[in-house]
Parts: C-alpha cells; structure tokens; sequence
C-alpha cells in the first residue's frame, strides 16, 4: 500500500504481516487485564482445593507469559502468529487479549480494526 492510497479492508487483508505485529503487541501489551469468574463446579489447583461458588481472578498478561505456550515470552516475535505457526490456536485460552469465551470483550474487532488504521497509516 502507498502513502496516498487509501485504507480500505482490503488493503487490510493484504498486509498478514501487520496481524502477525498486532496479535504480538497485544499478547505482550493486552488491553485487559483479566477478569473474575464464578467457580461452578469445584477443582483442585496445585494442591488447593477451590470450592464452588468461590469467585476467582484470571490475570491476561500472566497468561500470555506461559513458556509452554510461548517460548522465549519475553522477547518480541510477531512470527509466532504466523501461518506455520499459529501459537494462538495451539492451547484452547492459551491467548486471550479481549478475555475468553462468552464473556469475550464485544468490541474486540473494532479495537483491532482501528489498531490496524493506526499502524498502517503511521
């Protein structure tokens, strides 16, 4: 894309490499922190028992540091979003910018949508 062309969807799709530096930037920068969810059924958790009807916190950007998931974290590297590697797909929740599930933020692709002008304009 040009400088003077304008920014459509399209030219949007044609640039994957932007939603790889994107997906990057909000795993290592989440617009949310976490969430709380009610516990409805109880577990264990590394040797504590959590019963239900607990209220319990999950932390997005602790989450986004599991080495399991996401070797070497803390170094910055949009190809872990690539095509042939698609890390965001690999752990059900394993990434979770905008929350998870049914409580997923309802804005969340208009945020990226506006991050996508953003950087591309720049």
């Amino acid at each position: 894309m040009s400088p003077r062309e304008d920014i459509t969807s399209e030219n949007l799709k044609e640039m994957p490499y932007l939603e790889q530096v994107l997906k990057e930037v909000l795993r290592l920068i989440p617009p949310v922190g976490g969430g709380f969810r009610k516990v409805i059924q109880e577990f264990e958790f590394e040797g504590y028992r959590i019963p239900k009807d607990w209220t319990v916190q999950y932390q997005i950007a602790q989450t986004h540091q599991e080495s399991d998931t996401f070797p070497n974290y803390q170094t910055f590297d949009p190809e872990r979003f690539s095509p042939e590697n698609m890390v965001d797909k690999q752990k059900r929740f394993g990434y979770v910018p905008f929350g998870g599930g049914l409580r997923e933020c309802l804005g969340k692709e208009f945020a990226r949508l506006e991050m996508k002008i953003f950087a591309s304009a720049a």
